[in-house]
């Protein structure tokens, strides 16, 4: 085959040594280059993907937002501290009990805390004591949470309300 027909690879060969390592070393820099801007944009696109999760689950709602929600009312003639205990043990590290006793009241509050000191609800469930057992409210907001869905909580608040 002729010199001019035999291609790219022929003529690169027939080049001295110095610039094909020249030309080789800038390839594969530029190659380099372009998996490293890859690679970047890959994780900056995942750092965007879980600031947004993590977004949706910091976000909360204020305390007046959620007082401010109508409640699901339930009534049980379990004592208020078994209904709390209950609550407190199925629901975890998720639950922070506030005891109100001016108000003979207890709240369970699920959520996160903000970096301003607030709480930033999800959830609250407010146990008031009655003579004959004990008043249960529960508010849900449109929070996303995902160490718990609205149904799950649910369901644990009406199996300890059962008694």
């Amino acid at each position: 085959m002729p010199d001019n027909q035999a291609g790219i690879g022929a003529s690169f060969l027939s080049m001295p040594v110095r610039p094909r390592l020249m030309w080789l070393l800038y390839h594969t820099r530029l190659a380099f280059q372009r998996i490293r801007m890859f690679l970047r944009a890959a994780v900056m696109g995942a750092g965007v993907a879980v600031a947004a999760m993590m977004a949706g689950c910091a976000t909360g709602t204020s305390e007046k937002e959620i007082r401010a929600r109508p409640p699901m009312r339930m009534f049980t003639p379990a004592k208020m501290a078994d209904v709390a205990k209950c609550l407190r043990n199925n629901l975890g590290d998720e639950a922070t009990v506030v005891n109100l006793p001016a108000q003979n009241q207890t709240e369970i509050r699920i959520g996160q805390p903000k970096g301003s000191g607030e709480f930033a609800y999800a959830y609250l469930i407010s146990l008031t004591a009655r003579p004959d057992g004990t008043a249960v409210e529960l508010r849900k907001t449109d929070t996303w949470f995902p160490q718990m869905t609205p149904q799950e909580l649910e369901t644990e608040t009406k199996a300890c309300a059962r008694g």
